[in-house]
């Protein structure tokens, strides 16, 4: 039986723009949040935001050129393999 790796990627690029993003706002700790959402007769929709809580216990979190991103079982089964 082969197992499903499920992974999130994330550039260089918004990687820096994330850093300098939290440096900004005084977040440097902060995680980026992404999530899928229902989005009823237009499809899913997908959203992105700061996190300063800690991860529920069911969440993955990955560390991707030195950002936290965090994302909850359900959202990351449609966006595994994605990059951001």
């Amino acid at each position: 039986m082969e197992t499903k790796v499920m992974e999130l990627f994330l550039t260089e690029r918004a990687a820096g723009e994330l850093k300098e993003l939290m440096n900004a706002e005084g977040k440097a700790n902060a995680a980026l949040r992404v999530w899928v959402a229902g989005g009823g007769c237009s499809g899913l929709q997908y959203g992105m935001a700061l996190d300063d809580d800690s991860p529920e216990e069911t969440d993955r979190e990955f560390a991707i050129h030195g950002v936290r991103v965090i994302i909850d079982p359900a959202s990351l089964t449609y966006m595994s393999g994605s990059t951001i």
